[in-house]
């Protein structure tokens, strides 16, 4: 070795490595992955959707005593998806149909200020049945129960306006 390459080794930078050859990006593997995966999302997006729409025949219509009502019935949710989350009592199959326990608020808009106390609002509650009947032209028949709706007061409001209850149920 010569001084002159001596000197030039002194004064570049050693050189280092970086990188470790043991580890290979896969390309494969994590196409793979990935592909399964989008399939598994897919299959579990599907079957999901095709139970929520079967659930109001599944939902206190299937059990054993049941079991000629559920079969009677499986036909109204065709294409139909159905709220989970209402009625919160379970669907009753009666001779004259599917019954619903329900409740109704009702606001008077303008007159639901009260007039005697201040900043009270006043809004009307009643519960009853709906009986659904598919076989008579789809007729639907209300039942309330017995007595005066419940009144219901709130002092919550803003700028002047109360809460609109109604929109609750």
């Amino acid at each position: 070795m010569s001084s002159r390459d001596w000197r030039k080794a002194l004064r570049s930078p050693p050189a280092y490595r970086v990188g470790n050859r043991t580890f290979k990006l896969q390309t494969h593997y994590i196409t793979m992955i990935a592909v399964v995966g989008v399939i598994v999302i897919i299959l579990l997006y599907a079957s999901v959707s095709t139970r929520s729409a079967e659930t109001l025949v599944s939902y206190g219509l299937n059990n054993e005593v049941n079991r000629d009502a559920h079969k009677k019935y499986s036909s109204c949710v065709n294409n139909v998806m159905y709220n989970t989350t209402y009625p919160l009592t379970a669907p009753v199959p009666t001779l004259h149909g599917i019954k619903y326990r329900i409740g109704i608020i009702s606001d008077m808009d303008k007159l639901s200020k009260s007039p005697d106390e201040p900043h009270t609002w006043i809004s009307h509650y009643r519960k009853g049945y709906l009986t659904w009947n598919r076989s008579m032209t789809p007729a639907v028949s209300i039942l309330w129960d017995e007595g005066p709706p419940k009144l219901l007061k709130t002092k919550y409001s803003e700028k002047g306006r109360g809460m609109e209850l109604s929109e609750l149920i």
